[in-house]
C-alpha cells in the first residue's frame, strides 16, 4: 500500500463513520415522549417565546390558551396527552365555502370547515403514537404558525 492510498482509506473510513456520529448525537438529544402534560407543553411554548396559559377545566379536560396574531386559540390534550389538538374559531368573518375549499385543497397539515354557527375553524393535530421528540412538537408549532397565517390570508380575502 502506498502512502497516498493509506490516506485515502483513512478518509473513506472517516466519511463512512460520520453518519453514525450524527445519528448517535441526535438520538442522544431525543427522548421519545408517548404523552405530553400541560406543564411540558407550556414549557416548550415558553422556550419558543409563545405566551400561553393553562385553562384546564375542573372536569379533567386539559387545555392551553394561546393568543397568536391577536386571535385566541386552544390546544387541547386528548386521550391523556396521547395527542394534542390545536383549534381556532374565526367568528363573524365573511368566509365562504369556496374560500374553505380552496384552502383545504392546498393545505397539507391542517383542515378547515364551517362550524354549526357558520364560523370558520382551523385545526391541526399531533399524535404521539410510537413516541415523538420535543423537536417534533417545536416543528408542529411552526406548522401551526404557517398554516394559520396562510389560512387567515385566504379567509380574509373576500
Amino acid at each position: 500500500m502506498t502512502p497516498g492510498s493509506s490516506l485515502l482509506v483513512i478518509v473513506a473510513a472517516a466519511v463512512m463513520a460520520f453518519p453514525a456520529v450524527l445519528t448517535s448525537a441526535s438520538e442522544a438529544q431525543c427522548v421519545p415522549m408517548e404523552t405530553v402534560s400541560v406543564d411540558q407543553l407550556l414549557s416548550i411554548m415558553k422556550s419558543l417565546d409563545l405566551e400561553a396559559e393553562d385553562v384546564s377545566g375542573e372536569e379533567g379536560a386539559k387545555a392551553v390558551s394561546w393568543t397568536y396574531m391577536g386571535l385566541m386559540s386552544r390546544i387541547a390534550l386528548m386521550k391523556d396527552g396521547k395527542f394534542i389538538w390545536f383549534y381556532l374559531i374565526l367568528r363573524d368573518a365573511p368566509v365562504t365555502l369556496q374560500n374553505l375549499n380552496d384552502w383545504n385543497r392546498e393545505s397539507l397539515f391542517a383542515k378547515s370547515y364551517l362550524d354549526k354557527d357558520g364560523d370558520a375553524v382551523i385545526e391541526l393535530f399531533l399524535n404521539f403514537n410510537g413516541g415523538i421528540c420535543e423537536g417534533r412538537i417545536r416543528d408542529w408549532f411552526s406548522s401551526i404558525r404557517y398554516s394559520l397565517t396562510t389560512w387567515l390570508d385566504m379567509m380574509r380575502s373576500n
